[in-house]
């Protein structure tokens, strides 16, 4: 699903370097209920933990309970994210335990698609709803 050159990351991006004292998530890139894909870099920000709740500071969704089928594919490096609530600062979640629905790719990683527990290794949270 996702692959390196020549694969484009210039559609949509966040690159805002600082956020600071956020009410949800500070960085937040969804790609849920639209059946398509979100293609996105997330890279060299630094985002404080938010104000409230149990979530993380970066997070990065593909899918939710009324989506078809929805990937994502995601190049994130160079980030420092802080969490809410004991959450971790980065976090990617992806619904559903059918490895070939809402997808969810991250570049660089082997193997890519892959699964909640090969990608929590890696990032700091990871979680699979049902």
């Amino acid at each position: 699903m996702c692959r390196a050159e020549p694969y484009v990351y210039d559609r949509a991006g966040e690159q805002c370097r600082e956020v600071r004292l956020p009410y949800g998530n500070g960085i937040l890139a969804i790609g849920r209920g639209v059946t398509g894909t979100l293609k996105i870099r997330i890279s060299n920000n630094v985002v404080g933990a938010p104000l409230g709740g149990v979530r993380p500071g970066i997070r990065v969704d593909a899918g939710n309970a009324s989506s078809v089928d929805d990937s994502v594919c995601v190049q994130i490096s160079g980030n420092q994210g802080g969490g809410s609530g004991g959450s971790a600062g980065i976090g990617i979640r992806k619904q559903g335990a059918n490895a070939t629905v809402n997808d969810f790719g991250i570049e660089g990683l082997s193997p890519s698609p892959s699964t909640c527990g090969q990608a929590g290794s890696n990032f700091v949270s990871c979680s699979t709803a049902p």
